[in-house]
């Protein structure tokens, strides 16, 4: 009975020895896996509120005029977009507002709001996804 005792407990210890090995080898793996996934999600939730200053700043941009309102700007569209995307916490991002002239933009012309940002300013961290990434997000409306 002895031995059958001892062939055991050295089986056990065998077995422990191989499961810090793999834990070992399988280790780096998961942490560069989740790493990526917090870092695609964090990419995602970017674009998203990219897309929606574009989307407001696009709807003031197309507003009508009336007596009480006048048409808006280019350059008060990029000034409202860069402040709501200050209050969205995203960082680095360039505007720009086609056609640049709203002026004198008739009813039905297609204006667009696009919006670049890099990702490294707003990541916390650049582990997996290069922080020279570029994330794009863009709104196009007519003019009413």
């Amino acid at each position: 009975m002895v031995p059958a005792i001892r062939s055991r407990r050295s089986h056990q210890r065998s077995r422990r020895g191989v499961a810090a090995v793999e834990l070992a080898l399988v280790l780096p793996f998961l942490i560069v896996l989740a790493f990526g996934m917090l870092e695609y999600n964090r990419s995602v939730m970017l674009k998203t509120r990219m897309i929606s200053a574009a989307y407001e700043a696009a709807r003031m941009a197309t507003r009508p005029t009336t007596s009480s309102t006048t048409a808006a700007s280019a350059a008060g569209v990029k000034s409202y977009c860069n402040s709501l995307l200050t209050q969205l916490n995203v960082h680095g991002a360039t505007v720009t507002v086609s056609p640049e002239s709203l002026g004198s933009a008739s009813p039905q012309t297609l204006v667009t709001v696009s919006i670049t940002a890099p990702f490294g300013p707003n990541s916390m961290s650049c582990i997996v996804l290069s922080p020279t990434y570029v994330v794009t997000a863009s709104a196009s409306l007519v003019v009413e």
